[in-house]
């Protein structure tokens, strides 16, 4: 598909910089269904790392761009993916009802941005951020992600400014102009 050669010419130079300002793994990912797919990835330069891979996938409901991606699709694809879906607890933190997850989604809508805190896997955390194409569609999301005794807390919300402005840029690298004001 040429808007994924068209990302990832967008994301490349903007996620590196991102790389090398936070010295965490940043990973972009579109949703697929129910699922998210990493189709890029900038590893940590520091020893605690995660360990993914770009095509790896894993279930929207845990992750922050997994959630970011679902708090962006239109109501009634929301409702439609939301339907019958078994949220499986994959750590003590996992969101495993709806109406949690739906309360969340809200959240993210309002301010633009989502985290995951220890929900996918213990002890990892991350940041994540919209990037739309020309149209002002969510293609795909940008998150920060790493150890949460480096990220935890205070330090996971630090990261939300700089992953929004790396959305921002790869945004306007696919053509997206934000000059509607308010929360383009």
């Amino acid at each position: 598909v040429h808007w994924q050669t068209d990302i990832h010419e967008a994301c490349t130079p903007v996620i590196e910089q991102l790389r090398n300002a936070t010295k965490e793994t940043v990973q972009v990912a579109v949703l697929d269904g129910r699922e998210v797919v990493y189709v890029e990835r900038r590893e940590s330069p520091q020893t605690l790392r995660l360990f993914g891979r770009v095509g790896h996938r894993n279930d929207a409901y845990c992750t922050s761009t997994g959630k970011l991606l679902l708090a962006c699709l239109p109501p009634e694809q929301l409702d439609r993916t939301l339907r019958g879906w078994r949220l499986a607890p994959k750590t003590p933190r996992t969101i495993t009802k709806i109406e949690d997850l739906r309360r969340e989604i809200g959240i993210i809508q309002n301010q633009g941005w989502a985290q995951n805190v220890g929900e996918a896997e213990i002890g990892v955390g991350s940041v994540a951020a919209p990037i739309r194409n020309g149209l002002g569609e969510v293609v795909a999301a940008v998150s920060i992600a790493g150890p949460l005794q480096r990220l935890g807390g205070e330090s996971l919300r630090r990261f939300a400014r700089p992953c929004i402005d790396a959305g921002i840029a790869i945004s306007r690298r696919l053509g997206y102009r934000d000059s509607q004001g308010g929360r383009g």
